[in-house]
């Protein structure tokens, strides 16, 4: 799922990397504090999505109301992730990447809640299809911010924004593992990712 994210964004973002410096001339300036928050609000973003990611059959499973619905739910998840990536950058154009990434985060966090405070089969297509259509959108419009705000060679910025993403992905699966074991529910971790989306929002902007 993430490799393609990645792939997808790698091939819609823009092309206009400055010239990387001569050897011997490097020289390491100091990150735009935007960029800084940005760095941050990604690593949250990586805590907040790949919870409900990875554990939505499971939370789907687990809820003898909607369990039926375990087959389907990944293909809702597919079809709304097809799209996002030209969806989200069509609503970029008009209000920028910032307010587009935390928009989509906001969404993203409402789909994080839906999948367990809202346990019905509208609720849960309702999660499958904020989730699905955002996650790879967040990845790709976080990348081209991180472009626009970057300072000199525009590869230390991406690196940063791939290292924070990586933490928030390690982190957030183990953290809501050992809440489900402990509490007998993904509840308590799926409103912490939400909680991590809506910081994500916040600091994006």
């Amino acid at each position: 799922m993430s490799i393609g994210g990645l792939a997808a964004a790698a091939i819609l973002l823009p092309r206009h990397d400055r010239p990387a410096p001569a050897r011997g001339t490097e020289r390491r300036t100091a990150l735009d504090p935007r960029l800084k928050r940005l760095i941050v609000a990604y690593g949250f973003y990586g805590f907040g999505y790949v919870i409900t990611a990875t554990f939505l059959v499971a939370i789907v499973r687990g809820a003898p109301a909607i369990r039926a619905l375990e087959p389907v739910i990944w293909v809702a998840f597919g079809v709304a992730a097809m799209p996002s990536i030209a969806l989200w950058t069509w609503i970029a154009g008009p209000i920028g990447l910032p307010r587009a990434f935390a928009l989509a985060c906001l969404g993203e966090a409402v789909g994080v809640l839906a999948s367990v405070a809202w346990q019905t089969m509208t609720g849960v297509f309702v999660a499958a299809i904020l989730v699905g259509g955002t996650f790879m959108a967040l990845t790709a419009l976080g990348l081209m911010r991180a472009r626009e705000l970057a300072q000199g060679d525009t590869r230390r910025a991406l690196a940063l924004m791939t290292s924070a993403f990586g933490i928030g992905q390690i982190v957030g699966p183990y953290f809501a593992g050992i809440m489900s074991d402990w509490l007998g529910s993904f509840t308590v971790p799926s409103v912490a990712a939400a909680a991590a989306l809506v910081i994500a929002a916040v600091l994006a902007k």
